[in-house]
Formats: C-alpha cells, structure tokens, sequence
C-alpha cells in the first residue's frame, strides 16, 4: 500500500549565542512573541548565556516569508503561525542541536512570549503532539501564555502572566492550575505580576529573573 509522504518543512533561522568553554552545555531554546522578535526580550539571550547556558533565539514568525502580521488574527485560523507551528519548531531544533557536540539537547528548556509561550507550554502538555517525539524539553518558561489546553503535563512549566492582562490570560492560566490534577499542582506554577497586562517588560536581573534561573538550575541542571 503506498504511503503519504511528508512534505519540506519551512527553513527557520535562529541566533545561537553560547557561554565560554567546551561544554557541552544545557540549552534554552527562545521563541517569540505574534510580532517576532521585540525590544521587550532583547535582554534574555545574554542573561541565559550568562548563566551558563546556551541561548537560541528562533524566528518563527520571521522566518516564514508569507507571514507579514501574525497578531490580527485568533492563533489557529488562516495563514499565521500558530502555537502548534512553534512546537513542531521547538522539535526540529531540538533535533538540529543533537548533532553539535557542545550542546546537550538531554537537558533542553524551552521559553517563550505570547504566541511563544503558549507554544512552550503546549510543548510539555501531555496531550499535544509534544508526546510523538522522542526527544522532550525538560522544563518550559512561559510569559503571557493562552492557557487554553489540557492540564496534564509530561515536564514542568512556569508561568508569568500579568493581573491585568485584557486578553484574560489571567483567568485562563488559573482555571487551568485549578483544573490540575493534586498529584501534578508540582509541574505547573503559575506567577503573577501585579499592575501588569498583557504586554510587560521585565527585568531579567529582578525577582522574576530570580524565579527563572532557579527553575531551570532545578530542572536542566548548570
């Protein structure tokens, strides 16, 4: 019986920034928000670097030559890019990273704003596609993430969202830890920043950077 074969995927690029030495070293893959790429994450790279860590920023939204706005339209119609696209991204890097010797894609964390962090936490959601794959992200961080999926987890997700979010990411995000079931509240923590919205900009060296260095130490390891 013949089979459907697969078709070429889009060609991504992506801006890799490492520590200094050999390694090989845990990995945090970056993906951004409906826009792409804005000042509001320019810091991160270097701050995850500076941890120790290696930092990969993938362009998305960029890439992918047919998309010219990405945030007029609801994530999952038309021709935009949509949090599953993101996933599918985050594993086809995860896969181009295995080859580099320097990199240890065994302890890989994915992050993400908006449209990006809704794709990293639907990357450790147990009901997504991220359970076809062998290789798995250990950790996601996610900023302003949808909310809207299954609360069942096959790795830790931490959460920020702001308390004033008009899109009512708030809401969504707490529904869904409350809907969580008591012998897995542990794979998902949620934050939120007060007088926040939707849109924040924070300081990576601040208390979230705190939570955020903490919580991939504890997962990815150093």
């Amino acid at each position: 019986m013949p089979t459907r074969q697969g078709k070429p995927g889009d060609a991504l690029s992506a801006t890799l920034t490492m520590p200094e030495g050999e390694g090989p070293f845990a990995v945090v893959l970056m993906f951004p928000a409906c826009k792409g790429w804005t000042d509001l994450e320019q810091d991160w790279p270097a701050q995850i670097v500076q941890w120790g860590y290696v930092a990969v920023q993938v362009n998305s939204v960029t890439s992918r030559s047919h998309i010219s706005m990405n945030c007029d339209h609801p994530a999952r119609y038309g021709d935009i890019v949509s949090s599953t696209d993101l996933l599918f991204d985050g594993m086809g890097a995860l896969e181009y990273l295995s080859a580099l010797p320097h990199i240890d894609t065994e302890r890989a964390a994915i992050m993400g704003w908006g449209l990006g962090g809704s794709g990293s936490v639907k990357s450790v959601n147990a009901h997504g596609y991220a359970r076809l794959f062998k290789r798995r992200f250990k950790a996601a961080v996610a900023f302003s993430p949808d909310c809207e999926m299954d609360s069942e987890y096959i790795a830790p997700s931490l959460v920020f969202v702001g308390e004033k979010d008009e899109l009512l990411r708030t809401l969504l995000c707490q529904e869904m830890l409350k809907k969580t079931e008591p012998n897995q509240k542990h794979l998902f923590t949620l934050r939120i920043i007060e007088g926040a919205g939707h849109e924040f900009d924070v300081d990576q060296t601040g208390w979230v950077g705190d939570r955020v260095q903490a919580f991939l130490q504890q997962h990815i390891g150093q």
